[in-house]
């Protein structure tokens, strides 16, 4: 059996804007997706069945790896264990694309360059999203915190921070009733380009001053930039009302929280990164609530 893990990953501050050329901060989470895969010795008739059941994304990263290094892929057994929730802002699809693409690698017996996986898993972020800005991928396979920008197509600018963050801590708002792509095809449909503009602008003003404030150790302003970039995300329409009542209450006990992710309109909008100064206030109040925080 060949074995390959990835981790889930968060967006600080960044999301949407990374799409369109502004920079963006991301941490790993300590949350596993594992891909196992049991080569299978020949196409018997009851493997031949199993092959064709084979998932697109499955297909599609197949069909990469081979493009790319002419090899053809025996069939074998997939089996996926994840503590990630799905659809929730921690890159699930990310993770599952990178430990797939690594997992075949290792089946073939070939060493790829950090470069050669990010291409052929991105191949299957696209599948599940249309379109991916490649910041996901790369901070699941670095699993380290990055700084991240796409200059262009051809470029993109990645820093890993060694700088310590504030404790944080996730709470999910709910599963969102949208997926990812439905959520970029509506901020793209209903989002004039002025008002996105405008947004990115204030967006990569907020990833400046937090990335100084992590520098810095100087976590004075934390909470007030991820207020205001939470308040600019439900601008742009992306957070519930369940979700924006959650923070809402965050904001009231002296801490805050912004979404992780693509959000949601309909339900809740996926995980919740809070920060609050004093974490025995908040851990008080969400045992008060009943709410189950993952620590960063």
């Amino acid at each position: 059996m060949i074995t390959s893990s990835s981790c889930a990953k968060i967006h600080l501050i960044g999301e949407y804007s990374a799409v369109w050329g502004k920079p963006a901060i991301l941490l790993p989470v300590n949350l596993k997706l594992t891909v196992s895969l049991t080569p299978l010795a020949s196409l018997r008739s009851g493997n031949s069945r199993r092959s064709n059941l084979k998932q697109p994304f499955q297909k599609i990263i197949e069909k990469a790896i081979e493009k790319k290094f002419g090899k053809k892929i025996p069939p074998y057994k997939l089996q996926i264990e994840s503590q990630i929730p799905i659809g929730s802002g921690l890159g699930s699809s990310a993770a599952l694309s990178s430990a797939l693409a690594k997992a075949l690698f290792k089946m073939l017996k070939v060493k790829p360059k950090e470069s050669d996986i990010f291409q052929v898993a991105l191949e299957g972020e696209k599948f599940f999203h249309g379109f991916s800005s490649g910041s996901d991928l790369l901070a699941i396979l670095s699993n380290k915190p990055m700084w991240y920008r796409k200059e262009n197509d051809s470029l993109i600018l990645t820093k890993i921070l060694s700088y310590p963050t504030p404790t944080l801590y996730l709470v999910d708002s709910g599963r969102p009733f949208e997926n990812t792509r439905q959520m970029v095809e509506f901020v793209n449909k209903n989002t004039p380009q002025t008002k996105k503009e405008a947004f990115a602008n204030e967006q990569e003003k907020l990833t400046l001053e937090l990335f100084s404030s992590i520098k810095d150790k100087n976590y004075t302003n934390f909470a007030r930039i991820m207020q205001k970039a939470h308040k600019n995300l439900q601008k742009l329409g992306v957070i519930s009302q369940k979700c924006a009542k959650m923070v809402q209450n965050i904001e009231k006990i002296g801490g805050s929280a912004k979404i992780s992710g693509a959000g949601g309109r309909k339900n809740g909008s996926g995980m919740l990164v809070i920060y609050h100064p004093q974490p025995k206030k908040l851990l008080s109040f969400a045992a008060k609530n009943n709410w189950q925080l993952i620590k960063i």
